[in-house]
């Protein structure tokens, strides 16, 4: 086998790796003791590396069989292969490096955000500085630099939250109306167990956050090594489940959270059943998403009938809505409707509650013309004086014409339920008419921010829904705040 100059040039990568069959080698081995400049490229390799970019446009010749060229193919291959692999190698440890820099720098100013507020709480007992205004910037403040912190977690981490049951979230509307009714009940003396309680349970769970932070903010600032930290994100998690559980309980019933005992998910579902007339069966619960709010809620789905919500604390129906379908037939009166609506408010109340219907009319669903709907607002009251609602948020329930069932309901969202309306001992210990406030002409049953229960205020009707300075206490005459849930 004679072989040519180019093609023993060729050659020159496969015969260095002594990959060449025993033929092809002779050959080569032939040429080289006769071609002094092939020798030469041989013995020094220089000039290959040129001649190797032009092999893509040569021919090989028909004396090389396809295996060589094969192996030429596979040699190159792994050449580029090599470089790419390093270059994407050299891109995500960059890209690495600069998100861990990142993660390290919003780190930095989430430490520092949340440092100084457990001091900064002092202030709700500070009659000499009220002003709480600082105190919640800061707080918004520590909001965003959570959330900034967790733009920059790498997968590891992202993976690790996922699986948390507060994703970095505190609700901050609760928790500043947490301070605010703190700081009013010690500045008016009605300052309780429950409150020094949750007092230091906030200072707690700050305390411990910042322990969790700088430990973990010393780990950050230590070299080359804090690229490989993880965030401890199950430690940091834990803080946000206790706060945001803490300033629920606290605003909704004032009460501590080891003072409240959610029902079983047995017992809810028989309650729903219940209530909407379903075989327990039938009923799917699943616990719902604490970063909607309440974080005992449950939703609930009952196939082909309905789809809604269930506080798991005290069992209230929160909404239920029905699956739309065409029907035929007369519809029902109003008085045979109001029959039927006081029959689902029993179910749902219990038969205690005293209650004014108030027909809101009847309309036709978006879904078909001959959906014929009746809608109610339920006004629960206490010895004649009705809960007064802001915003128009009141409950409301939407009957089936034809049908008499629930298409839509919807509880009041301020007040956690009506069930315990009658056992309240609600008294008029200042009379209207000697309560000298300008503009106090009425009086409402409230669901009080103050105390967590029904309460029978003088109110003001011309102010906005629910602001300052609207209501006033029939028991002491002293200020009184509406809740209003999420403001």
């Amino acid at each position: 086998m004679k072989l040519e100059h180019e093609v023993v040039l060729d050659l020159y990568l496969l015969y260095m790796e002594n990959e060449l069959s025993p033929a092809v080698k002779q050959a080569v081995d032939a040429h080289l003791s006769e071609c002094e400049a092939c020798s030469n490229t041989y013995q020094t390799g220089e000039g290959f590396f040129d001649h190797k970019k032009e092999l893509e446009n040569k021919e090989v010749p028909n004396t090389v069989d396809d295996k060589v060229w094969l192996k030429i193919r596979l040699t190159r291959y792994k050449w580029i292969t090599a470089v790419l692999i390093a270059i994407i190698l050299t891109l995500l440890v960059t890209d690495y490096k600069s998100g861990r820099e990142k993660l390290m720098l919003e780190f930095e100013n989430y430490y520092r955000s949340q440092e100084l507020l457990p001091v900064m709480f002092n202030i709700v007992k500070d009659q000499e500085h009220s002003d709480l205004e600082y105190v919640q910037g800061t707080v918004h403040q520590f909001f965003e630099a959570t959330m900034a912190l967790e733009e920059h977690i790498n997968f590891i981490e992202r993976y690790q939250l996922d699986k948390t049951e507060y994703y970095f979230c505190i609700n901050t509307s609760n928790f500043n109306s947490m301070l605010e009714i703190m700081q009013f009940r010690f500045d008016q003396g009605m300052w309780s167990k429950t409150d020094e309680a949750a007092y230091k349970a906030i200072h707690r769970y700050f305390g411990d956050l910042n322990q969790v932070a700088t430990t973990q903010y010393r780990k950050f600032k230590h070299g080359y090594s804090s690229y490989f930290e993880l965030l401890d994100v199950e430690e940091l998690d834990r803080f946000y489940k206790n706060i945001n559980i803490l300033s629920d309980s606290y605003t909704r019933f004032h009460k501590l959270p080891e003072e409240l005992q959610p029902m079983g998910e047995k017992e809810l579902t028989k309650m729903v059943a219940q209530i909407l007339g379903v075989n327990e069966k039938k009923v799917e619960l699943k616990k719902e998403s604490t970063l909607n709010g309440n974080p005992y809620t449950y939703q609930f789905h009952i196939e082909g009938k309905y789809d809604g919500l269930i506080d798991g604390l005290n069992g209230q129906l929160l909404e239920a809505h029905s699956y739309p379908t065409e029907l035929d037939g007369p519809t029902l009166s109003r008085e045979e409707t109001e029959e039927k609506v006081k029959d689902h408010v029993e179910k749902i109340y219990g038969s205690n509650l005293a209650y004014t219907l108030v027909p809101m009319g009847i309309n036709t669903s978006n879904t078909s013309k001959d959906y014929k709907l009746y809608s109610f607002n339920i006004v629960p009251n206490y010895k004649g004086y009705p809960l007064y609602t802001p915003l128009e948020q009141g409950t409301v329930m939407i009957i089936n014409a034809r049908t008499g069932e629930i298409n839509m309901f919807n509880h009041n969202p301020d007040v956690p339920s009506y069930k315990d309306i009658e056992k309240q001992h609600i008294e008029i210990a200042v009379p209207l008419e000697t309560l000298n406030k300008q503009g106090v002409t009425e009086t409402v049953m409230i669901y009080s921010a103050i105390t967590g229960k029904f309460e029978l205020v003088h109110m003001n009707p011309s102010l906005d829904y629910f602001e300052k300075g609207k209501f006033y206490s029939a028991k002491t005459g002293m200020e009184e705040w509406i809740r209003v849930d999420g403001r």
